[in-house]
């Protein structure tokens, strides 16, 4: 199964990439670097969840 073409991983990917232009400018960068990971971890376990 192509996992690109679930709706849940596209819209974690959206997400994802919505964090990164939110925290951009954030200058705590031990916070900034905890939340654009946890969002990107979104996006990857929904592809993991796919593969098997």
């Amino acid at each position: 199964m192509n996992f690109e073409r679930l709706q849940v991983w596209q819209r974690s990917a959206r997400l994802s990439a919505e964090i990164y232009k939110a925290m951009r400018d954030l200058r705590d960068f031990g916070f900034k670097d905890q939340v654009t990971r946890s969002g990107l971890i979104t996006s990857l376990d929904n592809d993991d969840s796919a593969a098997s």
